[in-house]
């Protein structure tokens, strides 16, 4: 379970969520939708509270299970790092998790020379699939996703698609991707900013984005 209950988030004199409140099960897919400067990414990290640019109210209770978070854009400190200290802290965590990483890789279509390059040398589409490859090999049971079919290649963006739909784990993530959304979501959660952008609102459906 990943419950959200009352989180306003406030940036100056300007709300971009209030009193929001959602109970996610096992399973759930919560896609989050609105234009652009609403609000989304912004949402997605104050849930994992690495946003320190907002003031931020409520309560956000994962129950223990293990968040992972995909930005839309690498930090610059990831960006710098080699794909293997990305992936993996220490050694152990290597031999742990290696077995995994090539099961991965074909996946993703990814060569294992990759382990050596550093991240910001890698196309947009290779950026991302690093990310999707380290929340895969840290076992995380929500995802938090921005974005996430951003410069992906058709054959990822199926595979993407299928795990979305597929996977018991919780899943919120951000897209304008409209296939991806109506193959995907379960339910939706719409952020608005409304009379001038001087007030917010957001609408929250348990249903697929078609029915939305």
């Amino acid at each position: 379970m990943f419950e959200i209950k009352n989180l306003t988030i406030k940036i100056e004199d300007r709300y971009l969520v209030k009193d929001l409140s959602i109970v996610l099960n096992k399973g759930d897919k919560l896609a989050i939708i609105g234009e652009e400067g609403n609000g989304k990414s912004t949402l997605l990290k104050a849930l994992v509270r690495i946003c320190d640019y907002v003031k931020v109210e409520g309560v956000v209770n994962t129950h223990e299970k293990r968040v992972g978070y995909l930005p839309q854009v690498m930090d610059g400190e990831s960006l710098k790092s080699k794909v293997s200290s990305y992936l993996f802290q220490e050694k152990q965590d290597y031999y742990d998790k290696i077995g995994d990483f090539y099961s991965f890789l074909d996946v993703l279509e990814l060569k294992d020379a990759v382990l050596e390059q550093e991240i910001s040398t890698l196309s947009g589409g290779e950026k991302v699939k690093v990310g999707i490859l380290k929340l895969l090999l840290d076992e995380c049971d929500i995802l938090l996703l921005d974005e996430p079919s951003n410069d992906l290649d058709i054959d990822t963006l199926e595979w993407l698609e299928n795990f979305i739909k597929n996977t018991e784990k919780i899943v919120i993530y951000i897209s304008h991707d409209e296939t991806l959304l109506a193959n995907t979501a379960n339910m939706i959660l719409h952020l608005e900013q409304i009379r001038r952008k001087t007030m917010c609102s957001h609408t929250l459906l348990k249903a697929d984005y078609d029915t939305y």
